[in-house]
Order: structure tokens, then sequence, then C-alpha cells
């Protein structure tokens, strides 16, 4: 096998078989792979695995890499080598329980590199004589199934339950094989009655994004002195015992449970759950999107404060309370529907869609190199599910869709100005949501 296909079949294992994926990375960091993927990747994972002397191990070998080579120089000023070089001091302050101190000033004494010469020297893209080998192909080379790793997850049900625990997370991201937690909260309910909470801030132990911090009201202060991951998630799966969950957009939430109980507990997290948007879908409601402000808008529900843990899941279990109401009162039915038609010219394959799926209706738009399929699959994935492909990111934009080695690199070297722009949008209200290509794949999946 190939040191890009290590590279690739590792990414696939990380939700799967994390400690196969790292003995890949570490083949690749051990014969000195000229490419940032398997050094950023290990970085990351030991990071949240809390293994700081193995991220500085790898960081310097890294640093060994790019030390003495010509720089390309990127948009914000910096260069792999000084990012990877910011990184270590980052890393050495964690590994010694101090905060990570500013990031270094970047080098302005390298040259940049052609367009060209980028395109050439591309960190991850095989050499010119080698054959391109998809994710799919080398799986199935190796006699892998393809899995979106969750195969213990509870069930998504379309219930109208009296007891129950509503869960809201804030989180540094959307992917939870790259991001963090940084805030839980959980309300359980007997009888739509609150009777305990649980609430609690989660140390990172790196600067949020500045998006991040706009977008939630939460900052680097509030995190000082809060629990880790290791130590809050074991108090909130204990708070949740075998209750269903209740949450807005459910999959998000339930998907970064599973996989930091999973990955750092050893623990399978199996509550099924009940998510508000897929039941407010099935209503039929006359609003413009299904988010949960607006749904509360919808309902009269007050809201003072929005991207909040515990203001959120009270703003949920208000919402959970009247759609129960509302179902009830005009005999929405709750079995599957059917759809039959096309969308765009794009005609689908099937006449079996579901319009209560997360893509039905929404406008979906691609960027970069998909791993796992073309990219006109992947739209004829959409056309299936009753979507509408969108050559850029719009006012009518709905979901920005990224590839994953897209994903990494806008963590590491800043974003592309589609990202921004669905950033943009986002905090200015529109219904629109950033997803990297696994998760893409993980919602049709679970549809």
């Amino acid at each position: 096998m190939q040191d890009y296909e290590k590279n690739l079949l590792a990414r696939e294992l990380e939700s799967t078989n994390i400690e196969r994926a790292i003995e890949l990375y570490e083949e690749n960091v051990a014969s000195g792979f000229e490419g940032n993927f398997p050094y950023d990747r290990l970085i990351i994972i030991y990071k949240k695995l809390r293994r700081y002397d193995d991220a500085i191990r790898v960081c310097k070998c890294a640093i060994a890499i790019y030390e003495g080579k010509e720089q390309i120089t990127y948009s914000d000023g910096h260069t792999k080598l000084s990012k990877f070089q910011d990184t270590l001091c980052s890393l050495t302050d964690l590994a010694s329980g101090k905060k990570p101190q500013p990031k270094t000033k970047p080098s302005t004494n390298t040259k940049a590199k052609t367009t060209e010469e980028n395109k050439k020297d591309g960190d991850n893209a095989p050499s010119n004589n080698r054959e391109v080998v998809s994710w799919s192909g080398i799986l199935d080379l190796l006699g892998i199934k393809r899995t979106n790793g969750r195969e213990f997850k509870g069930k998504s049900l379309l219930s109208l339950l009296d007891d129950y625990v509503v869960v809201d997370l804030e989180t540094t991201g959307l992917m939870p094989s790259f991001d963090a937690i940084i805030e839980i909260g959980a309300i359980r309910y007997a009888g739509d009655v609150e009777v305990a909470r649980f609430h609690s801030f989660v140390s990172v132990g790196v600067p949020l994004d500045p998006f991040i911090v706009e977008h939630t009201g939460i900052t680097d202060a509030m995190l000082e002195g809060a629990p880790k991951i290791e130590e809050a998630l074991p108090r909130l799966l204990d708070f949740v015992g075998d209750s269903v969950l209740v949450a807005h957009n459910a999959n998000f939430d339930v998907n970064f449970i599973y996989d930091d109980a999973a990955n750092l507990l050893g623990v399978k997290f199996t509550n099924d759950f009940v998510d508000t948007m897929r039941l407010a879908k099935k209503c039929g409601l006359p609003v413009e999107n299904h988010k949960l402000v607006t749904l509360a808008e919808h309902f009269g529900i007050s809201q003072d404060v929005a991207h909040r843990s515990a203001a959120d899941c009270e703003t949920t279990h208000a919402l959970y309370v009247k759609l129960k109401e509302y179902i009830t009162a005009n005999g929405v039915s709750l079995a599957p529907k059917h759809y039959d038609g096309s969308i765009s010219g794009i005609t689908a394959t099937t006449t079996d869609i579901d319009p209560d799926n997360p893509f039905y209706g929404k406008v979906v738009a691609f960027t970069g190199t998909l791993e796992s399929m073309v990219r006109k699959d992947a739209a004829q994935l959409v056309a299936n599910l009753g979507g509408i492909l969108g050559d850029g990111v719009t006012k009518k934009t709905n979901f920005l869709v990224l590839g994953n080695f897209d994903y990494c690199s806008t963590i590491k070297e800043g974003k592309s100005s589609k990202h921004k722009r669905a950033e943009q949008l986002i905090l200015k209200g529109q219904d629109l949501q950033i997803i990297p290509e696994s998760v893409f794949l993980s919602m049709v999946e679970e549809d």
C-alpha cells in the first residue's frame, strides 16, 4: 500500500478502529512522509485523547520535515513550518498544565510559490505516475465494509412522550472527530415537568475560534477551570441513564456524545432519541425554515438567549410540548410519506422519497473533491432525497458540504471564500449548515 493510500484508509478507519488508524498514520510519520496530512491528523487525535507527549513528538517530526525547505506563505501570513512551531508551543503548554500562549508572529522571509507550483507540490496529491485510488476502492481491496462507525447508536423516534431528558451541546465545530464539546446542558422531565437539570462547561485547552465565540457567546474565560470532557461526559451519562433524549437537530448532539463516549470512555451510547426538528417537519407548519429560533417564534415561545445549552434545552422542551399538542389536535400522521417528482431538471431515480428527510426541499452546495464518490453521484443522492443542487453559497443555500480534506485544511490553513460566506450568512440568521463529507454521508445513511 502506498503512503497516500495509508492516509486515506486511516482517515476512513478513525470512526471504527482508531488504534489501527493511528498505526497507519505513524507508519507514514516514521517514513518521513512529505505532506502535512498524517501529522495534522495525529496531532488532532492525540490532543483529543490527551496524549500530549505523543502529539509533541509528531509535531517535532513535522517541523523536522519542513525546516530548511522553501515554504508556501498562506493568506494569513503563516507557513506550514510556522504553524507547526505554534502548535508545538501550544502543546508544550498543555502538557505542562499551562494556558496556551498567543501564537507567534508568522515569518515573512519565505518565498511564496506560484499557483502552478502549489498545484504541482500539493500536500496530499499523488504524483502523476501514480494511480489514484478512491477510499471505496481501497476498502474493497482490503475487504473492509464501509460504515459510519455508530452501529450501536439509538433509534430516531417519532414519539410523543411524557418522560424524557432534553439535551443540548455547544461545540467548537460540526464534526466529532475534529471538534470538541464546550458546553453541556440537560434537563430531565417527568410528565412534562422539570425534575432535575445538569450543566457543565468543558475545557478544550486551546483558544476558541472567533466565529464560535460570536455564534455562541462562549469565551475562553468562561471555560477556564472547567472540567475536561473525560470528567464532564461521565456525569452527563449518569444523569441521562437509559432515558430517551429529546433534542433539536438531534443527530448532531447524539453523534458527539456517541463518539466521545466510545473513543474516550469505551462506552456504547445506545439511547433512543426524539428530534423536534423532524417532528416539526411532519406538521407542515407555515415557516421559512425549521431552526429552533424560527419554530419558537412561530409558537410564541420566548427565547431570551440562543446557542447556549441550558436556554436551548428550555426552548426545545417548550417546542416539544407545543408540537405534541399540535400533532394531537390536528391529527398529524407520523407515518412515512412518499413523493413523486423531479427537481431542477434532475430526475430522481426513485419515487420513494420521504419529505421529512433533512435534505428535502433544501439547497445543497458542494465544494472541493469528495473522497467517497464523485460529485455526480453525490448530486444524485441529493436529488433522490428531494433536494436542490446549488453551485455557490447564496442566501438560498441550506447546506454546504465540504470534502474531508477541505475540512481539515480549513481548520489548519484558513477558510475558503465559500466557507467564510456561509459563516457570515449563519451569523445573520440564515438556515444554513456547514457539514463535512462524512456528516453528509452519515445523514444520508441514517435517513
